[in-house]
């Protein structure tokens, strides 16, 4: 018996665990694609957001 609720505890741990690390971010609304530029590439068939201060 004692094995078993150990058992469900860690459980439940891990599941409260699993669902905190789920949410989403204030930090990842907040960046915005504003600053971005796009590079595309027709031959392959795919573009690219990044940052319009890289080189």
């Amino acid at each position: 018996m004692k094995k078993q609720l150990s058992a469900l505890v860690i459980l439940v741990m891990l599941f409260v665990l699993f669902l905190s690390g789920c949410q989403e971010s204030s930090e990842n609304k907040n960046i915005g694609l504003t600053n971005f530029s796009t590079y595309t590439n027709m031959e392959k068939g795919f573009s690219i957001k990044y940052p319009s201060t890289w080189r």
